[in-house]
């Protein structure tokens, strides 16, 4: 059965264009994405459409002007696989490619001024096939050493094109190699009809890939924005107790660990002087104090409020004791640089170490919350350790601040 390449072709326009109108309609009307991703997706709409109407001037080469079907339209069809470069390192928010994207449509209208180039149909082509495997190749590259978040999508487009990248070479081989001279032959031809073929099938696939790229991406943004604290952008609850429990439940027998509970003092008299913009400074001063001397397996949390809290991982007592130590003096010596010391807020901070064979998770929070509770009601602006570790039963009748963090501790285990 022969293939219809009249037929194919324009299939292929129709689905170049509807293609184009769906990512333009998403660009248009979606409000919940970011800038890169709209961009994205803007660009990838420009893409398709400059294929679309390029294919289709080539379709009426002989019905109008040679000089637009294949200057016009040849350019086009570069300009938008070159745009797919553009769209690729857009998403991921880098422009120093978007030049490469119009580079082979620049060359190729330059060479068409050039008459025996112009009249050749093999020099033509080889310009053409050497253009858009230039692209493709830097379109999968990008696709590929970007996608350093691992967007499954966004792989699956560097293996359409990558397809679509060997369907182009197959095709030019082909071409040569049955000694076509002239544009009428290959298109005839049912090489080129299985071409088409696959660039149908090939532009289906991009058109998903690029649809669920900008999906992925934007359910790892919410699932992220789920797991984070909205002001400081530090663990949430449930996000630092998760954390934990994977350390612990993979850390093996014997491995040590300690918990520092961190709670800023008179926060509340901060905000009712100062206003709640002077207390949220207060929170972003913290948190950027424990970024800075955190470690790298350290995880920090905010619990809520005022009340922040750090996992340091095969860690002593000691140890927590002189990190929490650090991070309490860079806090006040902070707030007094950044109010040019007409604020002074300082944070009381409690320790206990446990292992992993050891006490469990939530009677060390506790213990550590009691140590913070004994740091404030000595002075504040002081850290303190927990008193030697007792069984853990004992622990929640201790007092009710240590109790209401064992049972808040244990909310988030489930039980």
């Amino acid at each position: 059965m022969r293939l219809d390449v009249v037929t194919l072709n324009a299939a292929l326009t129709v689905m170049q264009m509807v293609g184009a109108g769906m990512l333009f309609f998403v660009w248009r009307f979606s409000m919940h994405k970011s800038g890169s991703q709209k961009d994205s997706i803007r660009l990838w709409s420009m893409a398709l459409l400059m294929v679309g109407f390029g294919m289709l001037l080539l379709s009426l080469r002989g019905q109008i002007p040679d000089a637009i079907s294949i200057v016009v339209g040849n350019g086009l069809v570069l300009g938008g696989m070159g745009m797919r470069i553009a769209a690729i390192s857009t998403f991921w928010r880098i422009s120093r490619y978007n030049l490469a994207a119009f580079l082979p449509t620049a060359v190729w209208l330059l060479l068409c001024l050039y008459p025996p180039f112009y009249e050749s149909y093999l020099a033509r082509s080889l310009y053409q096939h050497l253009a858009l495997t230039a692209t493709s190749a830097t379109a999968i590259y990008l696709s590929v050493t970007l996608n350093t978040d691992g967007i499954r999508a966004a792989r699956w487009l560097s293996w359409v094109m990558t397809l679509e990248l060997l369907a182009q070479s197959a095709l030019f081989i082909g071409v040569y190699a049955s000694g076509m001279t002239r544009f009428e032959q290959a298109l005839s031809s049912q090489i080129f009809a299985g071409y088409i073929l696959w660039m149908i099938m090939a532009v289906m696939a991009t058109i998903i890939c690029a649809f669920a790229m900008v999906i992925e991406r934007e359910e790892r943004y919410l699932r992220d924005q789920a797991r984070r604290d909205p002001l400081t952008g530090l663990a949430n609850r449930r996000d630092f107790f998760e954390s934990v429990r994977r350390w612990i439940e993979t850390a093996g027998p014997e491995r040590s660990y300690a918990v520092a509970l961190f709670d800023l003092d008179e926060f509340k008299s901060v905000n009712d002087r100062y206003g709640h913009a002077m207390g949220d400074e207060m929170l972003l001063t913290f948190a950027a104090c424990c970024n800075q001397l955190r470690g790298a397996d350290d995880i920090v949390g905010r619990l809520g409020g005022e009340e922040f809290v750090v996992f340091l991982p095969d860690s002593e007592d000691i140890c927590a004791f002189e990190f929490a130590d650090r991070l309490r003096q860079r806090f006040a010596a902070e707030v007094r640089a950044k109010t040019g010391g007409i604020l002074i807020t300082t944070t009381s901070a409690g320790i206990h170490a446990g292992s992993t064979s050891g006490q469990s998770l939530d009677a060390v929070m506790a213990h550590a919350d009691e140590a913070l509770y004994a740091a404030k009601r000595s002075g504040r602006n002081r850290v303190m350790r927990a008193p030697a570790a007792e069984p853990d039963l004992a622990v929640q009748a201790s007092h009710p601040r240590a109790g209401g963090a064992l049972r808040s501790a244990l909310v988030m285990r489930g039980v």
